[in-house]
């Protein structure tokens, strides 16, 4: 299956009435999995209870979620990927399809990106689009919310916004190159600086 196009037509297509399993598409090695919570149904079963106690016990489990500990070498860490120095190539690392004709390139759909405060040290994740434009340069749509308000201020302390945000990335750490305003909407251009972590 190519990843130009067919993968995201043949997902797009069995959304919501089957999950779609691409075992190696354009031969990568790691395999892409779409549509697998296209339905409430389909996410009451993974969790195990009634479609109508979903939104319960999501609520449950958010307002009580598990104990956690940090934890100094994190499996997560385990494998790492150095763009500046190394010239590592993220499409040919990662199976990333373009999705539309009208799009300029390949996607990552719904990237979660994590961020630090560079006042409070608060973390946040955020979900954004990210699009590739080269092997080691992501394009990221930065809607004026939390990520945008990290952003501002590190350019207020007189940092590198990507960077000190960008650093903090799981799995896509990024400087900043570019960046423009368009009404009420920023778009940042990102370069992976250091590392990409992928778990093992």
């Amino acid at each position: 299956v190519k990843l130009k196009h067919q993968l995201a037509a043949i997902a797009k297509r069995l959304d919501g009435q089957q999950a779609a399993f691409f075992p190696q598409p354009d031969g990568h090695a790691v395999p892409v999995v779409s549509g697998f919570i296209s339905r409430r149904s389909w996410i009451a079963e993974a969790m195990g209870v009634p479609e109508a106690e979903l939104l319960q016990r999501f609520r449950q489990a958010a307002e009580k979620p598990l104990p956690w500990r940090e934890v100094q070498q994190a499996a997560a860490q385990q494998v790492v990927h150095r763009f500046a120095d190394q010239g590592a190539d993220i499409s040919a690392l990662l199976p990333i399809p373009t999705h539309s004709e009208h799009d300029h390139g390949a996607y990552i759909t719904a990237g979660l990106v994590i961020a630090r405060n560079p006042k409070t040290g608060v973390q946040n994740v955020s979900i954004n689009r990210v699009q590739v434009q080269g092997p080691g340069r992501l394009g990221i749509l930065i809607l004026p919310r939390h990520l945008h308000a990290f952003y501002s201020a590190a350019e207020a302390q007189g940092h590198d916004p990507g960077r000190a945000i960008g650093d903090r990335y799981a799995s896509m750490p990024a400087r900043s190159r570019r960046a423009f305003s368009q009404s009420r909407r920023t778009v940042r251009s990102v370069t992976p600086s250091a590392s990409a972590t992928s778990g093992s």
